[in-house]
């Protein structure tokens, strides 16, 4: 027996549906934690049972919390707003964003290799990177390995300094990049701090470099994504070709070169390995 073709039109997909395949094409722009229940719970002002009930198809989730839902994650500047979770299906609310130009549906091929290491990185349980050796006084909160929660994202305050700790698959290449979320990609590794990427252990520590002993925070303040990939020669070689070995700092990653990142790694052949921690940067 067929199915109507009224079935259902009234009753849009679940929020939680919506939401994951909203962070499939905008998680790479802000925080992990900003798609996990407890945050999102606070920011609704609701008990987090409560929030996973109506994230569930539980409990009715009224047009004022879909709204907040809008401001969370920044689709009001895209021109949409509480009507988009609405959709029917999956499919609908998906191309209500790809129309808008949301996230990875945006012109920009850098969105799309951020994103390819988002969804690597959040998924992964084979290897870890995460900030030690802070100096205090600038620490506040756990160190924590991402992706983490809201309390083990560390804080760190301009002016102290770091370390690195990367765990992941020995005998490989290591890619280490650091974001400023929504703003510039910087490469740590290879860089004069690191300029191998070739590891025969699975266990790295940044700085690699004698020269230098801890990475300086020096800002601006704000959200930061570190993320690590292991990857194969041909993607390392990339980088290493669109790098000055003379540049005393590490240098930032370009559009052109995210793209051709992007085409190498989101390959069928290509075993994808990353990890990431968020963090976030204070002034003293």
């Amino acid at each position: 027996m067929e199915k109507s073709s009224k079935a259902g039109k009234n009753k849009p997909i679940k929020l939680g549906s919506a939401l994951d395949a909203l962070e499939g094409i905008i998680g790479y722009s802000m925080p992990r934690s900003n798609f996990q229940g407890t945050i999102v719970a606070e920011k609704l002002n609701i008990d987090a049972t409560v929030w996973s009930a109506k994230r569930n198809g539980r409990a009715v989730v009224g047009e004022g919390e879909l709204s907040k839902i809008i401001d969370i994650y920044r689709l009001g500047s895209y021109g949409l707003d509480f009507r988009i979770f609405r959709a029917e299906t999956e499919d609908q609310f998906l191309e209500i964003l790809k129309q808008a130009g949301v996230g990875t549906y945006g012109p920009h091929a850098s969105r799309k290799f951020k994103q390819l290491l988002y969804t690597a990185g959040k998924n992964t349980k084979a290897c870890r990177i995460g900030l030690i050796g802070i100096n205090e006084p600038y620490r506040r909160g756990g160190i924590g390995f991402g992706p983490g929660v809201e309390e083990k994202e560390p804080t760190i305050r301009i002016g102290g300094t770091v370390r690195i700790l990367c765990e992941g698959p020995a005998k490989t290449h290591l890619l280490v990049f650091n974001e400023r979320l929504g703003h510039e990609v910087t490469v740590l590794a290879p860089s004069q701090c690191a300029p191998q990427t070739f590891h025969e252990e699975g266990t790295v520590v940044l700085p690699t470099s004698l020269d230098w002993e801890m990475f300086d925070i020096q800002g601006p303040s704000g959200r930061y994504r570190l993320c690590g990939v292991w990857t194969t020669g041909d993607v390392a070689e990339i980088v290493n070709k669109k790098l000055n070995p003379d540049h005393p700092r590490p240098e930032e990653l370009s559009d052109e070169t995210m793209a051709q990142l992007y085409n190498l790694l989101q390959g069928p052949d290509n075993n994808l390995v990353a990890a990431f921690q968020d963090y976030v940067v204070e002034e003293r």
